[in-house]
């Protein structure tokens, strides 16, 4: 509200991306809801402003509430639009949201869908990413726990070595 009065836009923004995620994790159809109507709102205002990565978000925010909606094709929509507009970026800087994040979540919902190579494909780029990030950590014990002590990224790596051909254990 406050953000509103100031009509601070960034605010506004991380505002509605915060009250998304906790609609969203409260769960249930009517907070879910809420979710993505926060959502919308974050890619309408994202869009006529040009922030990109908060427009990406908002896909992303809005795909992951259609999802546990069970609504699968319109959490394929916003979720796509989410990789499209990462695939032309090719980098986020966000502390809100990572690539692999982006990929896994993608892969989850076609999987859903039935399309279990495109869900392997990007699996494997959510696995690359977050393999990708932990080689730039040059200290072993600190690159470990990053593997295998953040929520995330140990998900994408127990699935990974479950689903991916080419991956074995740390």
């Amino acid at each position: 509200q406050q953000a509103e009065e100031r009509n601070d836009l960034s605010l506004m923004l991380k505002s509605y991306q915060a009250f998304s995620t906790y609609h969203r994790l409260l769960g249930g159809d009517d907070n879910l809801t809420k979710a993505i109507r926060l959502s919308n709102r974050i890619i309408k205002l994202a869009a006529e402003s040009g922030y990109f990565e908060h427009e990406l978000l908002g896909h992303y925010l809005r795909g992951v509430s259609f999802f546990e909606l069970r609504d699968l094709q319109k959490a394929f929509e916003s979720s796509n639009k989410a990789i499209t507009q990462i695939e032309q970026s090719k980098y986020i800087e966000s502390a809100q949201i990572s690539t692999a994040q982006i990929y896994y979540m993608h892969s989850r919902i076609v999987g859903a869908l039935g399309q279990v190579d495109t869900a392997q494909t990007y699996l494997q780029k959510a696995y690359d990413e977050t393999m990708r990030k932990a080689n730039l950590i040059t200290d072993e014990q600190q690159r470990l726990d990053f593997l295998s002590n953040v929520p995330l990224n140990q998900e994408i790596m127990m699935v990974s070595r479950r689903q991916l051909p080419n991956v074995t254990s740390l």
